[in-house]
């Protein structure tokens, strides 16, 4: 100024007003400024005003922690070396947002099923990230990691695909077997963090393994049958094992005597089938188990229980004509044999006047398998050429079935036993001779009667007059 025109005690100080960029700058550890202008702030820490280089000020202001939305009034002042002010602006608004957390992702999994905290599901789960909207500061990054074992999208800590960029909606598909948590992490633009984890995620594409034991698919058994069905998963869903048996005949299975369940597993015994003859029948035995992913395995066996072996009968045609003992015409003898199971071995004997001959199927004899559902029934045809010969006969029929039991007819009371008789009877006379002339007071003649079999009845007539009847 004019020191000529100068007028000592006309200098007055004022404070001016100051603008941020020009006269100071703010800081903070978790500062942001939106795009609408507002200034955001980390819950909790501190602001500073600090003034610029050349704006004549230099000293400013601290005030926090902020922990709510606050609108805060301060002044940028210059002090000398002796602390006292010599200049202070003109007092300064600043509104500040205080951002106290970041939302946490969630997760929706399809294609598994909950049990307990955990989730089970055949390969290809899917996860689906969501990314929840910040209503504050804004979401400035979200990423995930699968942590777990056997799929290919894992990652390992410090290599550079561990963590993986990611949006709300995003997808992941679990195709291999394993045990797996996604952990995705959160920020905000004022440094907030989060992270969240999800349930622990199983993937098994395989079902329970069954076992049955005591008992062979497609056997036949004449002894003890004590069955015992396991089955066996990490996974198993207790309670899930089923088992049924079903005879062909309406037999039932025996009664169960056991059963234990755990979280790996279930074990089931049987009882022996009781040695009684209706026990005996072709039965199937089925079982089902599934773990908690929902994989299904299903088992099914057929076996045969035959401790009596076969029954036998005799068609209705043969046990009529063994009514009459003796016969003129030879007619078909037919065994008809019953049993659970299939017959491996047959052989029938044909005894003649006491010599045995055994019959050749196909030649001498047929067999034929009638019904096969449920028990087994045969039909074996004697040709009536086999009795064609007069002679006193007993037929026989032996066999062998697929559990070993052995039998024949003859045990069981078949009687097959008849005489064939097909000459006529012949008399024999002695004492005199076709047109012999005796000149006797009396003569004594001699009739002696033959048959193969026996004879029934004996006449005889003098001149045609009937001098003699017997009968037997």
């Amino acid at each position: 100024p004019d020191r000529g025109n100068y007028q000592k005690g006309s200098l007055t100080i004022v404070p001016a007003p100051i603008e941020e960029g020009t006269d100071y700058e703010v800081y903070a550890d978790s500062l942001y400024r939106d795009g609408n202008g507002t200034l955001w702030v980390r819950a909790g820490t501190w602001v500073s005003i600090v003034p610029r280089e050349g704006s004549g000020y230099n000293q400013g202001m601290d005030w926090g922690p902020v922990t709510k939305n606050e609108a805060f009034s301060f002044t940028l002042k210059k002090v000398d070396g002796k602390g006292a002010v010599v200049a202070d602006s003109l007092e300064g608004q600043l509104q500040v947002q205080a951002d106290g957390e970041v939302p946490q992702a969630g997760f929706s999994i399809a294609g598994a099923q909950q049990s307990g905290d955990c989730y089970y599901g055949k390969p290809g789960v899917s996860v689906t990230i969501q990314i929840p909207r910040d209503e504050q500061s804004g979401m400035k990054s979200a990423r995930y990691f699968v942590s777990g074992y056997g799929e290919e999208n894992t990652g390992k800590e410090g290599e550079e695909n561990w963590w993986h960029d990611c949006r709300d909606g995003e997808t992941l598909t679990l195709r291999k077997e394993g045990s797996y948590e996604i952990c995705v992490h959160t920020e905000d633009y004022t440094g907030n963090q989060a992270y969240a984890k999800s349930a622990v995620i199983v993937i098994d594409g395989q079902g329970p393994e069954l076992k049955i034991s005591g008992v062979s698919d497609r056997s036949a058994n004449d002894g003890a049958v004590q069955i015992s069905v396991s089955c066996s998963d990490p996974n198993y869903r207790q309670g899930s094992l089923e088992i049924e048996m079903e005879g062909a005949n309406g037999g039932e299975g025996p009664r169960e005597l056991s059963r234990e369940e755990t979280a790996a597993g279930a074990l089931a015994s049987f009882a022996d089938f009781p040695r009684i003859l209706r026990w005996d029948d072709s039965y199937v035995l089925t079982a089902k188990a599934d773990d908690l992913a929902g994989n299904e395995t299903r088992t099914r066996i057929s076996f045969s229980v035959n401790r009596f072996g076969s029954v036998y009968d005799l068609a209705e045609e043969t046990k009529t004509a063994l009514e009459s003992f003796y016969h003129t015409v030879p007619f078909p003898v037919v065994f008809l044999e019953t049993n659970v199971d299939y017959v491996g071995e047959a052989q029938i004997i044909c005894m003649r006047n006491g010599e045995a001959k055994t019959l050749v199927q196909g030649r001498d004899y047929t067999a034929r398998l009638e019904a096969e559902a449920g028990r087994k029934q045969y039909r074996y045809t004697v040709s009536p050429q086999v009795f064609e010969e007069d002679g006193a006969y007993e037929v026989i029929l032996l066999s062998r079935d697929r559990a070993s039991n052995s039998s024949d007819s003859l045990a069981q009371q078949k009687m097959v036993r008849f005489f064939m008789d097909r000459t006529p009877p012949q008399c024999l006379i002695t004492g005199v001779s076709n047109g012999e002339i005796c000149q006797v007071r009396e003569l004594w003649i001699c009739l002696e009667a033959r048959d193969n079999g026996a004879l029934e009845s004996l006449e005889v007539y003098a001149d045609g007059v009937r001098a003699v009847s017997c009968t037997g």
